[in-house]
Formats: C-alpha cells, structure tokens, sequence
C-alpha cells in the first residue's frame, strides 16, 4: 500500500497512535484478532486468549511504510490476569524467529490512541510486519478443498513453523 495514493482528506480524519502510526482500518477483530499460543510449543494442546483485541492496518508516519497492530484499550485490561497473559504472548512471539511467523517490531504498553475529534484513549499494542496478502486461516476458509500438492505445501509451513 502506497499512502501517496489516498486521499489526503481521508488521512486526515484518520485516528493516531503515538503520533506516529496513522490508523487506516480494522483489519480484524472478533475470532481473528484473538491470537493462539502453543503451550510448551506441543502443537496440539493450544490456549486462546480471548481478549478484546483489534488488529489495525496503519502507515508509519515517518518511513510510510504499512503494518498491521494488535491493541487493546487499557480499559479493557480490567485483571493482572489479562496483562500478564499479553506480556507472555509478546514474550513467546519475540524469542520465535522464522520465516513463516511474523515478527514482532515494536510493543507499547502506555500507548495513546488519538480520535479525529481529539478524544484521547489509552491502549496497549504491538505492531508487527503486515501480510499483505491475508493470514493462512482466510485462505483456508475460503477454499473447500485443494490438491495434494497444495496441501503438502501449506503442511510443510505449518510444521517448519512448528520447529
């Protein structure tokens, strides 16, 4: 994404996080934005952090360059509970370097979302690369069934992610 290609008028009226990160859209929320960790990296005995996250796409305002950014309002962060679970999460996701998993590139916990009207929220966020061409779960969902070949190509990832 090109930001030279939007509409100056839109990017106005678009929120700001930090005063460096312009927000263009929701990317994700709801089941896709609940993130899953692998306890003890055993493949099939997964935990799901049900939190109210939202991923946002949003351009760098200095190097325009375009990420993806999970956050979470810190009023919605009501438990110690909640807090340490997305502090483990940053953790397993920054000691995990692979091709197949995307990096984490920056995390805040003192974050402040700023509204076009001026209103100001506090939130807690990581920003991460943006894959530009969606997550492995929307392709999958959106394909009933695929060949052999495909789906030992998708395996192979998943199972190199896994090491």
């Amino acid at each position: 994404m090109i930001i030279s290609d939007l509409d100056p008028e839109f990017l106005e009226k678009r929120p700001v996080l930090d005063n460096k990160y312009r927000i263009l859209d929701t990317i994700g929320e709801g089941r896709f934005a609940k993130f899953i960790l692998f306890q003890n990296f055993v493949f099939f005995n997964i935990l799901l952090i049900a939190f109210i996250f939202r991923v946002k796409i949003a351009v760098d305002l200095e190097n325009e360059r375009t990420y993806a950014i999970k956050i979470m309002r810190e009023s919605q962060i009501n438990t110690n509970h909640k807090m340490e679970n997305f502090i483990k999460e940053v953790q397993l996701l920054s000691e995990i370097h692979h091709s197949h998993i995307i990096d984490i590139l920056h995390v805040n916990l003192n974050g402040v979302y700023t509204k076009y009207d001026g209103r100001v929220i506090k939130v807690v966020y990581y920003v991460m690369k943006y894959a530009e061409y969606g997550e492995l779960y929307n392709f999958l969902e959106h394909t009933p069934h695929f060949s052999e070949d495909i789906a030992r190509y998708y395996f192979h990832q998943l199972i190199e992610g896994k090491i």
